[in-house]
């Protein structure tokens, strides 16, 4: 009996302990020149960002993008003491259960292909935060994951990627 009641009680804490994770899907748009982004976050998540907007006077759209231009950034970052001149729009949101997604675009500065992207989402929230982020224009798809510790995943050369997307068609 004490070990069902055991095994009960840890399933409870397991099923309870919140998970501190979002997976984002990137892929560079050579044609628009633009990173596109998709964030899958947790509702409790979205909610406290748009708290944390709100004491900024910022809850509509335009204050999810000033707090993603904030924590999801591109090369190359502006040099010190000058604003970031990439461009953020925002494209959408969708609810998916407990979930949401965010979609959102960056144009980089240079409008090239940026050599890594740098993920600092929620860490003012928790500071255990885990990132997974899909290249998604990758073959085959790549996947890192980010956290406090390692903030940073490089893109591949863009010409690696195409000699890649390339050889899978050429078989």
């Amino acid at each position: 009996m004490l070990s069902l009641s055991l095994a009960s009680f840890m399933l409870h804490c397991l099923l309870m302990h919140p998970v501190h994770e979002t997976i984002s899907e990137v892929q560079w748009n050579e044609k628009s020149s633009r990173v596109e982004v998709a964030i899958r976050l947790d509702v409790l998540d979205e909610q406290w960002i748009v708290r944390q907007m709100a004491k900024e006077n910022s809850e509509s759209d335009a204050g999810r993008l000033k707090y993603l231009s904030r924590r999801f950034r591109v090369s190359p970052l502006p040099k010190p003491g000058q604003d970031d001149q990439a461009v953020y729009r925002w494209v959408g949101r969708q609810a998916e259960g407990s979930h949401a997604w965010w979609f959102f675009e960056i144009t980089p500065p240079d409008q090239k292909r940026p050599d890594w992207l740098e993920f600092k989402l929620l860490f003012d929230r928790h500071g255990n935060y885990q990132h997974r982020i899909v290249f998604i224009d990758e073959v085959p798809k790549r996947s890192v994951d980010l956290n406090r510790q390692k903030s940073r995943a490089m893109f591949q050369p863009e010409t690696a990627t195409k000699q890649k997307s390339k050889a899978t068609q050429d078989e």
